[in-house]
């Protein structure tokens, strides 16, 4: 994590006008669910991971995707099949939580 921390800090060096910012999603139990993140103007890149101490089943992982003029993010999640197919598709568990984190314009 000290890694990641120190790779942000290099990006923002100098730049009063790019920040972070963390925010939980429940998901909705469709494709995608959506965030705003209002701390940031807009959004230039994002990740998004599971929280949790669970397995996760099959569910699979989740991708995330933004426009990069606006704030915000589009969460999609993914599921297998079943335990014997593996082909994805998505999620529609509307109980699991999902951390987004972003970077971008702050406001």
């Amino acid at each position: 994590m000290s890694r990641f921390k120190d790779s942000l800090h290099t990006i923002l060096a100098g730049r009063n006008d790019q920040t972070w910012q963390v925010k939980e999603l429940t998901l909705d139990g469709s494709n995608p669910s959506s965030v705003t993140m209002d701390q940031l103007k807009t959004v230039k890149f994002a990740v998004a991971v599971f929280k949790g101490t669970a397995a996760p089943a099959l569910e699979a992982e989740c991708t995330v995707n933004y426009t990069g003029s606006n704030n915000v993010v589009d969460v999609y999640a993914w599921a297998h099949t079943s335990s014997a197919n593996p082909t994805l598709i998505a999620s529609t568990n509307s109980a699991r939580v999902v951390a987004v984190i972003a970077f971008g314009e702050s406001i």
